[in-house]
């Protein structure tokens, strides 16, 4: 769910883990390196994803709800409700709840394919 430089969930599929998190910042900030302060790493976990191996990745946002499944396998659910937490620090509940869909890779190589985004009734 990307909204803008300042707002949007994340997931980062990586070689030993699975990250989930959301970028929150102030929309008056013109400072990039102060954007950045604003995104919080909520969950990390397996599975590991080896370079070369392919993932079916879906991401499903309800409301307040953010579900991600690799491989058809549900993953880690985030609820933003005001109760989730960045290293020890309770996250404010975001005040958005839509947003457009956004592929990124930084710094390495991806490849994606058979990508298709459903909007739910």
């Amino acid at each position: 769910r990307h909204v803008d430089k300042y707002r949007h969930w994340y997931f980062i599929l990586g070689r030993d883990k699975v990250e989930m998190g959301k970028k929150d910042a102030p929309t008056n900030i013109t400072n990039q390196a102060e954007i950045e302060k604003y995104q919080y790493t909520l969950w990390t976990g397996p599975p590991a994803t080896p370079i070369g191996t392919r993932r079916k990745c879906m991401m499903e946002f309800i409301g307040n709800k953010f579900s991600l499944y690799l491989d058809d396998k549900l993953i880690h659910t985030l609820v933003d409700d005001g109760n989730l937490v960045s290293n020890g620090v309770k996250i404010k509940q975001s005040d958005w709840t839509t947003g457009e869909f956004c592929m990124y890779n930084e710094g390495c190589q991806g490849r994606y394919e058979n990508i298709s985004i459903e909007v739910l009734p």
